[in-house]
């Protein structure tokens, strides 16, 4: 099924996934994207295709290669799934309450 782009993106920030820019590295939140969609941005026919690996994106931390910079509680995050400007990416205790 081929939803807007931003709707697939508003509905995963609100199961508090986090949605990483791909050309940026940056994770949009909620509010963000919320105003992004009031703006009329990312409104094209878009699908949840599975995470490829391909698009540079391994986390929602950039630049944190051992997450020392994060917040406590914030590891364990793993791709779920992509846009054409995003990538989802779910913790561990939301992929398993998932399963």
């Amino acid at each position: 099924m081929i939803r807007r782009e931003i709707d697939i993106l508003v509905e995963a920030a609100r199961k508090q996934c986090a949605v990483v820019e791909k050309a940026s590295h940056i994770a949009w939140t909620w509010e963000e994207l919320r105003e992004a969609a009031a703006s009329g941005l990312y409104r094209g026919p878009d699908r949840l295709l599975p995470p490829d690996g391909h698009s540079g994106v391994t986390g929602p931390f950039p630049g944190c290669c051992h997450q020392g910079g994060a917040m406590a509680g914030a590891g364990g995050f793993h791709a779920v799934g992509q846009t054409e400007h995003f990538v989802i990416f779910a913790g561990a205790t939301l992929a398993r309450a998932r399963e």
